[in-house]
């Protein structure tokens, strides 16, 4: 059933979300419980456990709440991600019942040093901050020992998962044999280039929908803030916190400071009432990217993070350097004045078509193409077409050393490696906006096999663990028969 639905999401895009989906899992985890026996709300049995609609609508709710703005809405409710989200959900769930069944608990010592060792749990200095951590919990919406539970089930997870790692194994010589005639494997291809049409001029009405459509992404003024930070002396620090500079004491004292500034006072104020020394700064109209120094960065991003009239707290940074932000003359984003960029936008919406028209000229040729039966004949189109075309080098395959040739696309490339003799592939957009094709002309096999290099070996030895990975994880599923017995959607938890 895992391999029926790893085939839905695969592709760079799957692989990309599922990275994202491993981090929120790793902090909200799969679900508070394991329950048995089956019911109408059931999606996924896995063993004598359920998965439910309502866990997972809730690993659901967790997701959206902590991608924000990050990812697209259409996205986020797409059977793409929902697929990627209870894929995840019966792996984990077949750690834990393995784990379960071989009595393997991790103990509380170890649980311990990981909750300290966590970056959301320590103060500027690294110590641990406690108040954090109940935070977490609050927001969470756990206790303690649901937060073990969860903890106890992500290092359970780890520790089954780097179990299967092949780092240190031997490679069989057969397969080193064979994968090195592979990566020796060379090809050459008749390489077809159809380039960028000029088209005609285009109206002004066009031109200014074309900047309406692209203006946010292509045209936008980035957000200016004027960004104020007091520098704050140690020897003050260290007189008002009577010599304790721990990270607790230095917070207490910023949350002092920062109920002053909430009462109205100004940050110079609020600073003077706490009897601390601090140099004052403005650093007026500024962006995110701005900053001289060190210091000046970091107060700028800080800076960036506040509502307008809102303190930072206080803050240190790796040097130890003590200081304080607020910001003032908020000034959004906003799209450029089409009249200040218009030539720009008009070379733009030229190129865009030209390249459109290009990629339709070399979709239907690639058609025509595809109904040859010979080299010869395909060579005859491509010239009745009045395309461009000329015999590729020796092209290595991908992966390997010098890959990269002059006027062939590495995605090109990548194509000629995945077909057959006489196939043809493509289109790939260039870099002049125009695109390519390619005939496979001649596939060229290595006599002898060469010991492959390290980081050769390195890559295959990803590849088998990969493979290995996904056999672990099909023999749980056969073993705790998992099977999907109802349909899943992303509706509200019903408590």
């Amino acid at each position: 059933m895992l391999s029926t639905m790893r085939s839905k999401v695969s592709g760079i895009f799957a692989k990309t979300l599922m990275m994202f989906l491993i981090i929120t899992f790793a902090v909200w985890g799969i679900g508070d419980v394991v329950q048995g026996g089956a019911s109408p709300n059931t999606i996924i049995k896995v063993g004598d456990s359920s998965i439910t609609q309502q866990e997972f609508a809730r690993q659901m709710q967790d997701i959206q709440r902590n991608a924000g703005d990050s990812i697209p809405p259409e996205i986020l409710n797409s059977d793409m991600l929902r697929q990627q989200v209870l894929q995840r959900m019966v792996e984990d769930r077949l750690v834990e019942i393995t784990a379960q069944d071989l009595g393997i608990v991790v103990g509380t010592d170890l649980i311990a040093k990981h909750t300290k060792q966590n970056l959301l749990f320590q103060n500027v200095n690294g110590s641990f901050n406690a108040q954090a951590f109940e935070a977490f919990l609050r927001e969470s919406q756990l206790n303690e020992t649901a937060y073990r539970q969860k903890v106890n089930k992500d290092m359970v997870r780890n520790l089954y998962m780097s179990s299967a790692d092949l780092d240190q194994i031997n490679l069989p010589a057969s397969y080193l044999k064979l994968k090195s005639l592979s990566l020796g494997e060379q090809r050459r291809a008749k390489i077809i280039t159809i380039a960028a049409s000029s088209g005609s001029k285009a109206e002004e009405k066009d031109v200014i929908a074309y900047y309406d459509e692209v203006k946010e992404s292509l045209y936008m003024r980035p957000e200016t803030r004027t960004v104020h930070y007091a520098v704050i002396s140690k020897a003050s620090i260290e007189k008002a916190t009577k010599g304790d500079t721990s990270g607790v004491a230095v917070e207490e004292l910023g949350y002092t400071v920062e109920d002053t500034v909430a009462a109205g006072k100004s940050v110079a104020d609020a600073l003077s009432a706490a009897n601390l020394d601090a140099t004052s700064h403005t650093l007026s109209n500024v962006t995110l990217e701005d900053g001289k120094n060190a210091l000046e960065s970091t107060a700028i991003a800080e800076g960036f993070k506040l509502d307008e009239g809102e303190a930072s707290g206080l803050m240190s940074d790796n040097e130890g350097t003590y200081f304080m932000v607020t910001v003032s003359d908020i000034v959004p984003a906003s799209p450029k004045p089409f009249e200040s960029v218009r030539d720009d936008v008009a070379g733009r919406f030229h190129a865009e078509k030209g390249a459109e028209m290009a990629k339709e000229k070399a979709i239907d040729l690639k058609t025509k193409l595809n109904s040859d039966d010979t080299l010869e004949a395909k060579v005859k189109t491509v010239q009745a077409a009045g395309a461009q075309l000329h015999d590729s080098p020796l092209l290595n395959r991908p992966g390997t050393a010098t890959t990269s040739v002059k006027d062939v696309p590495d995605g090109l490339v990548r194509g000629i490696f995945s077909a057959s003799q006489g196939d043809v592939v493509g289109p790939v957009q260039l870099a002049s906006g125009g695109y390519a094709l390619a005939i496979v002309s001649e596939i060229k096999v290595p006599k002898d096999a060469q010991e492959p290099d390290a980081a050769t070996k390195t890559a295959m030895i990803g590849e088998m663990n990969n493979t290995i990975g996904n056999l672990w994880l099909n023999a749980l599923t056969k073993r705790y028969d998992v099977k999907q017995v109802g349909s899943f959607t992303a509706q509200q938890p019903q408590e």
